[in-house]
């Protein structure tokens, strides 16, 4: 028996020597901590190349993690080993193909400070080695643009010359050879290069809380295209000053966000989708046709509209055939140039799958199903579900029941997502171990295969069902917002589906913060809580964000309240949970890494010093190698194993 083994053999024996009593967890066997976390084996996220004729996806052996290339027909592979990828919510091009369709990248984010590095990789080379094209101690990088069909060249963002903002670079990652294309002039929070010519376009300018959306003319001046009041109104999705078009979602006239194209000479605006429930999620864009072809929004399931009827018609009955239960959904997750080529990932009751489908043969080839992993059978998937808030506001979220355990009330975990301005999704029987970033389904998979129900809710401030939705937590995050979730929390009580007397809360950053909160404002609702680096406070979060935070300020100052005034000061002060721990009654678990550059560290040692002199019980994991998001399989199984004997004893 390997070490690994030994440990979590004696993991699993020693949770099963606790107390007896009414409810038990469900039996933990000895591989269970690896197939979750460290998943061997695991392979997904397969993303086409742009030319159509190769595959890439992301696998993991044990602790490391590759990018694996073939043909679409099969054959030899590349198989590229990568360090630590930045999880997905710090960069929107994580790993994927180049425009040449021969040349992968990634990203990694090697100690978890957000430093990010740019990576390429010849795979018609696989002898010579990956190049770090940004090799710069201090600086964070990101790819702007993947290049296109021909040369080798791409575009990429990086603060290397002054940590506050991000210049625009031309680089040729065949050579490494690397020109500054603009510089940043003191206000602008991003850059938009054309979908076509890959040429600099655009780019988007803070002013206040809002975004001024500029367009650069062949005079070389720049021209007000859009204002955006708020930063949840609305974003650029393309700019083709060929086409002489923008298309952009935008708020402006609705509440959610919607897809619209505007002429760049007129300034003449059409809608190209909406929805009244939700925000647009997702688009596809063509640029052989300047056109959006398909959308994805998440109302419950996810659904796709694809927008060209005889694509549509070429899918339906594919799709549904691949799926091989009644589709709950899918999505897109990538296409060849041609939109001849496609994965798709689709939705059942019974699991998820990636298919292949090729629009002139009628091939739908399944590339992964989750069916085939060894604990299949114990996957749940998330119900969706609808509260109604004490003040009569609709909150939309997930349930997931622990398999076999639907009848009688279990115990709950409320698990709080982060943001506040972001939102939880559909889940489906399947396993993102979080290699990828997404962790939120790992860790509803883990719980639920120990005997928990998971509890998901999108309060108000959460992203995605509008902006009035987000905007109601202003000034409100450590009070309605809080509201929301113990809510929800009494509706799974009044509702049969949660034991009342074994609850917990938890949650990362916002969410860890909210833990905080609910621990303090409802003791008696609460058996423990698990606190992924929360913030405790606020006036110390503010004044420790990075650098290049500044175009989100005036926003923080919005919702939470201005530091720069002694009324906002008294506010931050009032709403953040370090100033209240007396209230905290219940066992509370922490983790948090070292490099955390958005919650200071120092935010989980005050709390754990704080309780552990009033006598409070506390548990403190600290990662020296982590930041915001714990990434490496050590340290996950460190937390796992923590968090299984630390839910056990909260049970008991």
């Amino acid at each position: 028996m390997t070490p690994l083994l030994r440990l979590l053999a004696f993991t699993a024996a020693f949770l099963a020597a606790g107390c007896a009593t009414r409810w038990e967890p469900l039996r933990v066997i000895p591989t269970d901590l690896d197939h979750w976390i460290a998943e061997p084996g695991w392979r997904g996220d397969h993303r086409l190349s742009p030319d159509g004729r190769k595959l890439l996806w992301i696998e993991q052996a044990g602790a490391e993690l590759a990018i694996v290339c073939q043909a679409v027909e099969g054959g030899p592979v590349v198989k590229i080993p990568v360090g630590r990828l930045a999880p997905a919510g710090v960069v929107f091009f994580q790993a994927g193909w180049l425009g040449d369709s021969r040349h992968v990248a990634w990203v990694e984010d090697p100690t978890g400070d957000e430093n990010t590095q740019i990576w390429v990789k010849d795979t018609g080379a696989p002898e010579q080695p990956a190049r770090n094209l940004t090799p710069w101690p201090g600086a964070r990088s990101a790819i702007a643009n993947p290049g296109g069909a021909k040369g080798t060249v791409m575009r990429i963002v990086s603060n290397r010359r002054e940590a506050r903002v991000f210049d625009l670079y031309r680089v040729d990652y065949a050579t490494g050879e690397m020109t500054e294309e603009a510089r940043n002039p003191g206000d602008v929070l991003y850059w938009i290069t054309d979908i076509a010519s890959l040429d600099l376009a655009g780019r988007a300018r803070v002013e206040g809380q809002g975004r001024v959306i500029e367009v650069l003319g062949a005079d070389g001046a720049w021209r007000e295209l859009r204002r955006f009041a708020t930063p949840f109104s609305g974003y650029v999705r393309a700019i083709n000053r060929g086409r002489k078009s923008a298309i952009l979602g935008t708020s402006a006239g609705r509440d959610t966000r919607a897809l619209v194209r505007v002429d760049l000479e007129t300034g003449e605006e059409r809608t190209i989708f909406t929805d009244a429930r939700v925000d647009v999620d997702r688009s596809y864009y063509t640029a052989a046709a300047d056109r959006i072809y398909a959308v994805t929004i998440d109302p419950g399931y996810p659904e796709t509209r694809i927008l060209f009827p005889k694509l549509e018609r070429a899918l339906e009955a594919r799709l549904r055939e691949a799926a091989g239960a009644e589709l709950l959904g899918f999505e897109i997750l990538s296409a060849d140039r041609a939109l001849a080529r496609f994965v798709f990932r689709t939705y059942t009751r019974e699991g998820t799958k990636e298919v292949f489908f090729e629009r002139k043969t009628g091939e739908a080839r399944v590339l992964r199903d989750s069916a085939a992993h060894p604990a299949a059978a114990r996957f749940v998937y998330s119900e969706p579900v609808t509260v109604t808030a004490r003040d009569g506001r609709r909150l939309q979220g997930y349930l997931a029941r622990p398999s076999g355990r639907v009848k009688d009330p279990q115990p709950l975990v409320v698990l709080i997502h982060g943001g506040p301005w972001l939102r939880d999704h559909f889940s489906a029987r399947d396993l993102n171990p979080g290699i990828l970033g997404g962790g939120g389904n790992a860790t509803s998979q883990m719980l639920a295969q120990r005997g928990y129900t998971v509890l998901r809710i999108n309060y108000r401030g959460s992203d995605g069902y509008g902006e009035e939705h987000v905007r109601a937590a202003e000034r409100s995050l450590g009070d309605r917002t809080q509201d929301d979730i113990e809510d929800a929390v009494r509706w799974a009580i009044r509702e049969g589906i949660a034991d009342p007397k074994r609850i917990v809360a938890a949650g990362g950053s916002f969410g860890g913060f909210s833990v905080l909160k609910q621990l303090q404002r409802s003791p008696e609702l609460y058996r423990c809580g698990i606190n992924w680096v929360g913030v405790a406070d606020w006036r110390r979060q503010m004044g420790r964000q990075p650098p290049y935070w500044w175009g989100f300020k005036e926003g923080y100052y919005a919702f939470y309240g201005d530091p720069r005034t002694p009324e906002g000061l008294a506010e931050l002060r009032r709403i953040s949970p370090i100033h209240a721990l007396e209230r905290i009654r219940v066992p509370l678990l922490l983790f948090h890494g070292r490099n955390d550059v958005r919650v200071p560290v120092e935010d989980s040692e005050d709390v754990a010093a704080g309780l552990r002199r009033l006598g409070r019980p506390v548990e403190y994991f600290r990662f020296e190698d982590e930041g915001h998001a714990t990434r490496r399989v050590a340290n996950r199984l460190t937390t796992w194993q923590a968090v299984d004997a630390f839910l056990k004893r909260c049970m008991e």
